[in-house]
């Protein structure tokens, strides 16, 4: 049976793991590095011809691990994408070259970019409707073979 459970495809991020957005953001770095980050889109940005990313750490498996505080904010460029088909609130891990810092928000830019986009979380379960509230009292009535009978109960 553990043949059928779903499993994810890990990869092995690319880069110094040590260098995040809000390292690059402050300078320190060299144009052209090579690097993997990860993170939640939050915009498409330059008419959806990026993507502007939270960054957060990534896991053993290259995904974004939102449990941890994030490390500041990162855009990706691919011009074999469509930015508007990727939604915000979508969890990804591009690897690119970096480029220089250009605009005034000092927002590393991943370009050249392959973007992973993982798969969504699922849906919240619905516990159902209608919603009891303890206790309830309910009213039956039933009938069959010439007969009609009724109850009230309390439920606890």
């Amino acid at each position: 049976m553990s043949g059928c459970a779903a499993h994810r495809v890990c990869f092995k991020p690319v880069g110094d793991l040590k260098l995040t957005p809000a390292a690059v953001a402050t300078g320190g770095y060299s144009a052209d590095q090579v690097v993997s980050w990860g993170g939640v889109v939050i915009d498409q940005t330059n008419d959806a011809l990026e993507l502007e990313v939270m960054a957060y750490p990534l896991d053993t498996c290259g995904q974004p691990d939102i449990d941890n505080p994030p490390l500041g904010r990162f855009r990706v460029r691919h011009h074999h994408f469509n930015s508007l088909d990727i939604p915000a609130g979508r969890q990804l891990t591009a690897t690119g070259r970096l480029r220089e810092i250009r605009d005034h928000w000092h927002t590393p830019l991943l370009e050249e970019a392959a973007v992973r986009l993982w798969a969504e979380p699922p849906p919240v379960a619905d516990v159902g409707y209608p919603v009891f509230i303890w206790p309830f009292i309910s009213i039956g009535i039933s009938g069959g073979g010439g007969r009609i009978s009724g109850g009230i109960g309390i439920h606890f």
